[in-house]
């Protein structure tokens, strides 16, 4: 899982830092960005356009996060949506590393994580990504509902 997590003000936003972007993505089996990463790096390109990128540059799937207008997935052969689940925001910090927690956590169900279920990932179906995303959704928003970047506990996922 590589989260592209883009911090400008440490490592710029010029055609290096992109590429390098693009490297390290290719070597993943999952891909994640917020919008605001997108925005940052491919100031000029459409969102969906730049996550369609990513699966065909060797990538699993490439998951793209949109604050309240939910979370995106792309594959090498389908994509889809799940909208955001409502909550009162106290806090934003950690919603992202909590959507990438989560995304491990369900993809561990259907037995899809390491290097020796590379296959099995890439043949996930549409419905197993919309519940992986749905599961990563629930744990965002738990997350900013809290102050602090206080991540959800699993009893409180059910």
């Amino acid at each position: 899982m590589f989260d592209l997590n883009a911090r400008p003000a440490i490592t710029g936003t010029g055609a290096e830092v992109v590429a390098r972007a693009e490297a390290m993505g290719a070597l993943a089996d999952v891909v994640k960005a917020s919008d605001e990463d997108l925005d940052e790096l491919w100031p000029t390109r459409d969102h969906a356009d730049v996550a369609a990128d990513f699966p065909g540059r060797g990538a699993g799937a490439f998951i793209l996060t949109r604050g309240e207008d939910g979370l995106r997935w792309f594959t090498p052969k389908d994509e889809g949506e799940v909208p955001a689940v409502t909550a009162v925001v106290a806090d934003t910090i950690g919603a992202g590393d909590t959507v990438t927690a989560a995304i491990v956590d369900a993809l561990w169900g259907p037995g899809v994580v390491g290097p020796a279920s590379r296959e099995g990932l890439r043949s996930l179906h549409a419905q197993d990504w919309t519940a992986v995303l749905e599961h990563a959704g629930r744990a965002a928003a738990i997350t900013v509902s809290r102050p602090g970047g206080d991540p959800p506990w699993r009893h409180e996922l059910a």
